[in-house]
């Protein structure tokens, strides 16, 4: 087990987080854990380290997990600035450059272990009764810019991944006034032209730190899109589980990456490996602990990665177990817990600090 030592900080009326300490390795890793017995609303959380900030999606309905892409809310979203550092915390809301708030459902930030300086700076929020999405200023913490869909037959937005490399996003649109039929839009974010529209891929989508990858996680079955050197776009063979797919993270190998993925119902992990060649399954973990036992439906598992020389661990509550679970990417296995750490529904591996 890790020794951990922990303290609240109430963000705003809007999150809550823990600081935790890992003696054994004599450093400090910056957990912040997001737990659903002290929160006032549901949410998601994204970190980004060239800025030093935590971004938090938030909801109103303090009954689920986090909503699912047929459920509105009018979200809002939150960024918790020095996020690394151990100071007091506070939480600053996005808004217009004319000062008026937007409603979000959903929010995508591309995952950044590069020091100040990198160019990563926007991120893009969905909502299910737009038909396009919203670019957002990291820096000076706007809504900069819509990108309308609604001539691409685009009636509501409910995801977004976003291939920096490549000014490529892909989203997760409602494709009828109904809402009842849905399809993959994949757009050129430089001409802010369609570039494919795919019917048969929809579901929660996450982008490789390289943007070459696209997977998306359609409840047990996992898609996986590879973007070449010229652009173009390939569709690998679609995996089948019998675990209800949850979330995932990348962990880079040999010429592509590991990729873990975290179930809701089961306390397993799938690890995948990813290349241009393709993707296969080389592992399943069957020891980290259960998730939350719940409504399946609005159960999320997180999993989250560490930067730099962090870069090798990955860490996910079980919160079924009050426990946040340590993997050593390496050698693809579990290698220790935090205990007694309930209701974790959100996390972040927000940085490390030599002592």
């Amino acid at each position: 087990m890790l020794a951990a030592d922990w303290s609240p900080t109430y963000l705003d009326s809007c999150s809550f987080f823990v600081l935790y300490t890992n003696r054994a390795h004599s450093l400090l890793w910056f957990l912040m854990i997001f737990s659903s017995l002290w929160l006032r609303s549901s949410i998601s959380c994204y970190f980004q380290r060239s800025l030093d900030a935590v971004w938090v999606m938030s909801w109103a309905d303090e009954s689920l997990e986090i909503l699912t892409e047929d459920e509105d809310d009018n979200g809002t979203l939150h960024v918790i600035t020095e996020a690394s550092k151990m100071t007091e915390h506070v939480s600053v809301k996005i808004r217009t450059m004319d000062d008026n708030p937007v409603s979000a459902h959903g929010f995508f930030v591309a995952d950044n272990c590069n020091p100040i300086g990198a160019e990563t700076k926007s991120g893009y929020v969905t909502h299910i009764f737009e038909p396009g999405f919203h670019e957002v200023d990291l820096i000076t913490k706007q809504f900069s810019k819509f990108y309308n869909l609604s001539e691409n037959k685009c009636y509501g937005t409910f995801g977004i991944a976003v291939s920096e490399p490549h000014s490529l996003a892909f989203v997760q649109c409602y494709t009828n006034e109904e809402r009842d039929t849905k399809a993959q839009l994949v757009i050129d974010l430089k001409e802010n032209q369609l570039k494919a529209l795919n019917e048969f891929i929809f579901g929660t989508s996450f982008v490789s730190p390289d943007g070459r990858f696209v997977i998306t996680l359609n409840y047990y079955a996992i898609l996986t899109q590879y973007i070449d050197p010229a652009g173009q776009i390939f569709l690998f063979a679609e995996i089948e589980s019998n675990l209800l797919l949850s979330q995932l993270a990348f962990y880079s190998r040999d010429a592509g990456y590991d990729v873990y993925v975290t179930s809701r119902d089961q306390s397993a992990i799938i690890v995948l490996h990813v290349d241009p060649r393709g993707i296969k399954t080389p592992k399943f973990i069957s020891t980290v602990g259960k998730p939350q036992q719940k409504d399946w439906v609005h159960t999320q598992r997180p999993i989250v990665i560490g930067c730099g020389s962090d870069a090798r661990y990955l860490a996910t509550p079980a919160t079924g177990e009050s426990t946040v679970v340590i993997l050593d990417g390496d050698h693809r296995q579990m290698v220790g817990k935090v205990e007694e750490i309930k209701g974790a529904s959100a996390i972040v591996w927000a940085g490390k600090e030599e002592k």
